[in-house]
């Protein structure tokens, strides 16, 4: 359990340095944000993006992200 909620910290932060780094004015897609995460880390994709959603689901809930237009 403690190691998953690692990951699931690491991964707010690459979350955190896309949409900083993408700077789009309205906002990032997750689409992007993950396209951004698997480029520029080295990470098995099929897992990755199971553990990017976790990532963003936990970081709506807990309100560390902000999603505007509602959970998609």
């Amino acid at each position: 359990m403690y190691i998953n909620y690692l990951s699931i910290l690491t991964l707010l932060i690459f979350y955190r340095e896309a949409i900083i780094e993408l700077k789009d004015r309205t906002g990032s897609s997750r689409q992007a944000i993950k396209k951004y995460i698997l480029s520029k880390y080295t990470l098995t994709e099929s897992v990755a993006i199971k553990q990017i959603n976790l990532a963003l689901k936990r970081g709506l809930d807990q309100k560390i992200l902000y999603c505007p237009q509602g959970h998609s």
